[in-house]
C-alpha cells in the first residue's frame, strides 16, 4: 500500500518536472486540470478508505457465512436473491411508472424534466397517478393565476407617467403650460384633442 503512494507521488513529481521543462521551452499543451501534492494525497487516501470498508464488508460476509451451518446459508443466499429481486422490480416498476408519468403531463400540457418527474414517480401506479394529477392541477393554478394576472392591467403609462383621461372640455379649460405638459406626456391624445395641429 505504501509503494502504492510512493509511486504516485513519483508520478506526480515526474509530471510537474516534464511540465516545467515543456514551459521553458515554450511548448504549450493543452490545459489540463493539475492537482496539488494535498489533493492527490486526499483522492488516494479517499479510495485507499473506501476499498479497505470494502474489504471489511468482505470481511464480515465472509464470516457470517462460516459461522453458518449449510442449511442457514442456504437460506441466507435465498433471502439475500430475494432482496435483490425485489430491489430489481421496484426499480423497473418505477421506470415503467416514469414513462407513464410523462405520458400523462404530455396529454395535460405540462412540460417536465426528469428531475420533476422522480418528486412524483413512485413504484405504485396509483400513488404515481394521485401525484401526478396534484401536480398537474398545481401547474393549472399557477398558469391561471398568470393569466388572470395579465389580464387585470392597470392604466397604461406614457412615458413613465399615468395616463390621463381627458376631455375636450377639460382641454380647453387648460392654461397654455398644461397643455404643454399634456403635449410631452401623451403627445397621441395631445393630437386627438387639437385635432392633429
Amino acid at each position: 500500500m505504501d509503494n502504492e503512494q510512493e509511486n504516485k507521488e513519483q508520478e506526480q513529481q515526474d509530471k510537474v518536472s516534464v511540465d516545467e521543462s515543456k514551459q521553458d521551452q515554450g511548448v504549450q499543451e493543452p490545459k489540463e486540470k493539475t492537482f496539488t501534492k494535498d489533493e492527490v494525497e486526499q483522492m488516494i487516501s479517499d479510495r485507499i478508505k473506501r476499498e479497505r470498508e470494502k474489504a471489511e464488508a468482505d470481511k464480515a460476509e465472509a464470516k457470517r457465512l462460516a459461522k453458518m451451518n449449510a442449511d442457514q446459508k442456504k437460506d441466507y443466499e435465498i433471502d439475500k436473491q430475494t432482496k435483490r429481486a425485489e430491489e430489481a422490480e421496484q426499480k423497473l416498476a418505477r421506470y415503467e411508472m416514469q414513462g407513464q408519468a410523462r405520458k400523462m403531463f404530455e396529454e395535460s400540457g405540462v412540460n417536465v424534466n426528469d428531475d420533476d418527474l422522480s418528486l412524483v414517480v413512485t413504484s405504485e401506479a396509483e400513488t404515481t397517478q394521485d401525484n401526478v394529477n396534484k401536480l398537474i392541477a398545481f401547474a393549472k393554478r399557477i398558469r391561471e393565476d398568470v393569466k388572470n394576472e395579465m389580464l387585470t392591467g392597470k392604466t397604461p403609462k406614457t412615458n413613465g407617467n399615468v395616463a390621463k383621461n381627458i376631455t375636450q372640455s377639460q382641454f380647453d379649460l387648460m392654461s397654455s403650460k398644461q397643455k404643454a405638459e399634456l403635449y410631452q406626456e401623451n403627445p397621441d391624445l395631445f393630437k386627438k384633442l387639437t385635432g392633429g395641429i
